[in-house]
């Protein structure tokens, strides 16, 4: 069955349905969507940490190697900062070697020095093991497992990331549970669920609505358009005062029934022989009222010449019902031509009003879209400027730094100045301490003075080399913070080159959905147009069918009419006594 020819209310029905099936989709696409994209951010923030610790322990070996330390050092020094580092409140890392051996676990101090190749969680997965084949095959990467916490009733979904630190044959690691993902997408999930119920719910209630006051008042006009066409002339034309369509078909209707009424008199009043009547037509589309004015004059004439000849009128009767038969033909063809017109304009009207109403939404989401645009393309504006400053902060950092690297080799140089002079003071006091020997009774108490110079010479000495100990691992976390700071200002500078990228990329795609958006209003206002001329269309050309059926049937009246006046043309001599005709046409 063509959609053209089905019931409004199935139609509605159709459309509700479709409505709903495409709101389900698109919350469908939009929440695997979200848990993509929050799956996906987790994955990076993940890697990144351990990127960071990488970075850490690949400087801590490079710090140790310059300064001649062994690389046992480096190692403890490294798992040791990592113990203590810690991201997200408490999330952590830890470290195993290739074979399996446990380094450091900072929440579970009993695995170090234990192998965990066959720790099983309650799947009964190998998971260490599992990371450890992801280290040799791409050297780092994500790993997805179901863990249980000691403190845990049930397990949950977590995701690791691993990297390898081929030097020193280690893997490090960290992870984090991914049940607040899925807590976050059945909240949404119900959200959206709720939202597309209230929508389907309040389509069908306006279906309903629509049903109701259009479905209805329509059937009643075209019922009594059936009966005017069965030939009830006193039927009561319902609806008149509607404003909308249906109002306008029960005004042409009323018009229509008027007519037929004003014809059915005047075809009467000529059958009884009162050819003295005025038909005047209201219009100049009232076609019949024309033809039966012109009708009129003629028999006018032709009774007043009747008398004298009765034969001319019996030819002018057969002519006038050949004319009338063609004309009732020619009638039946254009109302047929008529009707089919009519309905392909209903079919050409439904689909203008369903590509307005769809334009209408296209338009509403450009307008989203656009807005959505400018919001993130403002967002990368302040990334840039926030990007910046703490390109200058990092900047400025450096500059600190270098600038107490500078300081504290300043103050080495000190400390060895004093280690000069507490050297030369105490070979004063040495030899005072002789001095004062040779002296005898009268020196002792000079050596004594003496011995406490030299003492406090070594306390001296003493100091300043812890204080040069502590300077150089001043200087060696220095350079560590260096190397660091260097490697976040390239980082930093990359990023500003991405963001720099992205808001280009999102200033063009802003262009776009401006542009985007102006169409669809063009197209908008182009298809309400279209939807108002076809309207007006139908309007016209069902008017036009009812008034060439009226003509039709009216056209086959009169053929029968002239029939009958050829058949009595023998008689018409002794019938003309009985019209009543004014004056004017018997003088004529």
């Amino acid at each position: 069955m063509r959609f053209s020819n089905m019931r409004i209310a199935y139609r509605l029905l159709i459309v509700v349905l479709a409505g709903a099936l495409g709101l389900t989709v698109f919350a469908f696409v939009s929440l695997t969507s979200l848990r993509t994209a929050l799956e996906n951010e987790r994955e990076t923030k993940t890697k990144e940490h351990v990127e960071v610790a990488q970075t850490l322990i690949r400087g801590i070996a490079q710090d140790m190697a310059k300064s001649g330390r062994p690389v046992v050092d480096a190692q403890r020094a490294a798992l040791s900062a990592l113990r203590a580092m810690r991201y997200a409140n408490d999330q952590y890392y830890w470290v195993n070697d290739m074979n399996g051996q446990m380094l450091m676990h900072p929440t579970n101090k009993a695995l170090e020095g234990t192998s965990v190749l066959d720790l099983k969680n309650s799947e009964g997965e190998a998971i260490f093991a599992g990371m450890i084949d992801v280290v040799r095959k791409n050297g780092s990467g994500f790993y997805h497992y179901e863990w249980k916490a000691p403190d845990e009733k049930l397990p949950r979904t977590k995701i690791s990331y691993v990297a390898g630190i081929p030097e020193w044959g280690w893997v490090v690691g960290t992870g984090v549970y991914l049940d607040d993902i899925d807590t976050l997408y059945r909240a949404q999930a119900w959200r959206l669920g709720s939202i597309g119920l209230l929508a389907l719910v309040l389509s069908v209630a306006v279906a309903l609505v629509i049903t109701r006051t259009f479905v209805k008042p329509l059937r009643a006009v075209v019922a009594q358009l059936n009966e005017l066409a069965n030939g009830r002339l006193d039927v009561t034309i319902t609806g008149i005062n509607r404003g909308d369509e249906i109002g306008t078909m029960a005004r042409a209707l009323d018009r229509v029934q008027r007519n037929l009424g004003s014809v059915a008199s005047a075809a009467d009043e000529i059958a009884q022989g009162n050819l003295t009547i005025s038909i005047e037509p209201r219009s100049e589309r009232d076609r019949l009222g024309m033809a039966l004015k012109t009708m009129l004059v003629h028999l006018r004439r032709l009774v007043a010449e009747t008398s004298n000849t009765a034969n001319s009128v019996y030819g002018g009767a057969t002519t006038i019902s050949a004319s009338v038969e063609n004309q009732a033909a020619v009638s039946s063809e254009l109302s047929s031509s008529v009707a089919e017109i009519t309905s392909t304009m209903e079919e050409l009207s439904a689909s203008s009003s369903q590509i307005s109403e769809h334009s209408g939404a296209v338009v509403e989401i450009a307008n989203q879209t656009l807005d959505s645009s400018r919001n993130g393309a403002e967002a990368m504006e302040q990334l840039t400027a926030r990007m910046a400053n703490i390109q200058e902060e990092n900047l400025n950092s450096l500059n600190d730094i270098i600038g107490l690297g500078k300081t504290s080799k300043e103050i080495s140089k000190v400390m060895t100045i004093i280690n000069a002079i507490a050297d030369q003071t105490k070979l004063i006091a040495f030899n005072a301490a002789l001095e004062a020997a040779s002296a005898g009774e009268s020196g002792r108490r000079f050596g004594v003075v003496a011995a406490e110079i030299r003492r406090l010479a070594d306390s001296v000495t003493d100091s300043t080399g812890e204080i040069e100990s502590k300077v150089n691992e001043i200087q060696d976390s220095i350079s560590r913070l260096v190397i660091t700071s260097e490697k976040g200002a390239s980082g930093i500078a990359e990023g500003m080159t991405a963001t720099a990228h992205t808001a280009e990329r999102l200033s063009e795609l802003v262009e776009a959905a401006s542009k985007t958006a102006s169409a669809a209003q063009q197209i908008s206002l182009s298809t309400q147009q279209q939807k108002t001329a076809a309207n007006q269309v139908v309007i016209a050309l069902r008017e036009i069918v009812g008034t060439t059926h009226h003509t039709a049937q009216s056209m086959a009246q009169l053929s029968e009419v002239s029939r009958n006046m050829a058949k009595l043309s023998s008689d018409m001599d002794a019938q003309v006594h009985r019209f009543r005709l004014d004056d004017e046409t018997t003088a004529g």
